[in-house]
């Protein structure tokens, strides 16, 4: 196989990952895509980076938006435990309730970096099916996964803290 440049295209503004807040609008990353074979792939990456960025669009249409979850979802069953990681930052990211069922089964993942991401998915998600699966998982030999548990308990019951207040 040929290694050509395919396509260079921009990703991301500087501005969204400096930490001052400010979106200027100005594209200064590049991503160059390789092998032209990829292409479907780093359209899946460029969504990854359009969720972290919060510039995704909103008004997909819902068979595209199922194809993407579907694609991250199916992440966390590949056997490279990176693309399981990077599977559970996507489907926390989008807030998708379908993703916590299959991220509960990942706190059981072999990879203790899984894991710990797992742990902190949940947190970000802030579901509160996952506090008990969160506190079964404590214990875990290494000791960043407990602390993540931790962290991601406290956010889950402060987000339904939240919840009531508002309510009530």
């Amino acid at each position: 196989m040929t290694r050509r440049p395919a396509i260079i295209k921009p990703f991301f503004p500087l501005s969204s990952l400096s930490g001052r807040g400010k979106n200027t609008g100005k594209v200064s990353g590049y991503l160059i895509l390789i092998w032209s074979d990829f292409t479907q792939k780093f359209t899946f990456l460029d969504d990854l980076l359009n969720v972290m960025a919060g510039t995704e669009e909103e008004h997909l249409d819902d068979e595209k938006a199922e194809e993407r979850f579907s694609y991250f979802l199916g992440l966390l069953s590949s056997e490279n435990p990176g693309d399981r990681w990077r599977g559970i930052e996507v489907l926390a990211r989008t807030g998708d309730e379908r993703a916590i069922e299959p991220l509960i089964a990942a706190l059981k993942d072999e990879d203790w970096r899984v894991r710990q991401k797992t742990a902190w998915a949940l947190g970000y998600l802030g579901d509160p099916r996952a506090l008990t699966p969160l506190r079964r998982a404590l214990g875990d030999r290494r000791e960043g996964v407990d602390d993540m548990i931790y962290e991601a308990m406290d956010r889950i019951k402060k987000r339904m803290a939240e919840v009531l207040r508002e309510q009530g």
